[in-house]
């Protein structure tokens, strides 16, 4: 009796992404927005009171941190998966798919910019105004 075996298919070019590192890319960015939004709002009241802002730049910068960690996630995912040839018919072997996961990586990218302008724009009143205006 002769043993069939599959064939292998040969290395490709672009790498499987992990869809936690792809949803982390599209996620972190606006959800660093809505905490510097939340947070805002919740120490409004301290910066009024004590008239110190610095903790309101402290929220701006880490979230402005976080935004640009959610690109560069974006953008390593990216970067892996951008040569991958795409499958001729998308199938349940072909999951996940190398198109797909090249326009998530690259929605992660554009949220996380969009998200950093947000919080840009929500910093610029801050550093005009004071904490009661």
């Amino acid at each position: 009796m002769e043993q069939i075996q599959a064939e292998q298919p040969e290395t490709q070019k672009g790498e499987a992404v992990s869809v936690l590192l792809l949803w982390a890319g599209a996620g972190l960015g606006p959800l660093a927005w809505f905490l510097n939004h939340l947070a805002g709002f919740a120490l409004a009241p301290l910066a009024c009171t004590t008239s110190a802002r610095w903790f309101l730049w402290l929220l701006a910068a880490a979230t402005l941190s976080l935004t640009v960690v959610a690109a560069a996630i974006s953008f390593r995912c990216w970067k892996m998966v951008r040569d991958a040839p795409d499958p001729a018919l998308p199938s349940l072997a072909s999951h996940p798919d190398p198109c797909n996961q090249r326009a998530m990586a690259i929605a992660g990218i554009a949220l996380s910019s969009l998200s950093f302008l947000a919080i840009v724009a929500q910093v610029i009143p801050t550093l005009i105004l004071g904490g009661c205006e």
